[in-house]
C-alpha cells in the first residue's frame, strides 16, 4: 500500500487521537503562523491564503500520523488553546 493509500485509508477510519509529536508540531506552527488561531484576515492575507496555509499544516502533520483532513486540524488548536 502507498503512502497516499495508507493516509487515505486512515481517514477513512477512526483516526486515534492526536499524537504528542504532532501537538508539538501543531503548536510549533501556530507560534509561527498566529493567524491559524485568529483568523484575522486583511487585503494582505486572504481566505485563500488562510485556507492554503491550513493545507499545507495538514500535510505536515499528516506526514506524522495519524491522518486528518483540513477541519480535524482546525479543531486541534481550539482545544490546545484551552488547556494553556
Amino acid at each position: 500500500m502507498t503512502e497516499s493509500a495508507a493516509c487515505f485509508h486512515r481517514m477513512n477510519t477512526k483516526a486515534p487521537p492526536t499524537n504528542a509529536i504532532q501537538r508539538s508540531k501543531l503548536l510549533q506552527m501556530v507560534d509561527e503562523n498566529p493567524v491559524l488561531i485568529t483568523r484575522k484576515l486583511t487585503n494582505q492575507f486572504t481566505f485563500e491564503m488562510f485556507n492554503n496555509l491550513w493545507v499545507q499544516v495538514k500535510e505536515e502533520l499528516n506526514r506524522l500520523s495519524p491522518c486528518k483532513e483540513v477541519k480535524g486540524w482546525q479543531k486541534v488548536p481550539l482545544f490546545i488553546r484551552n488547556v494553556i
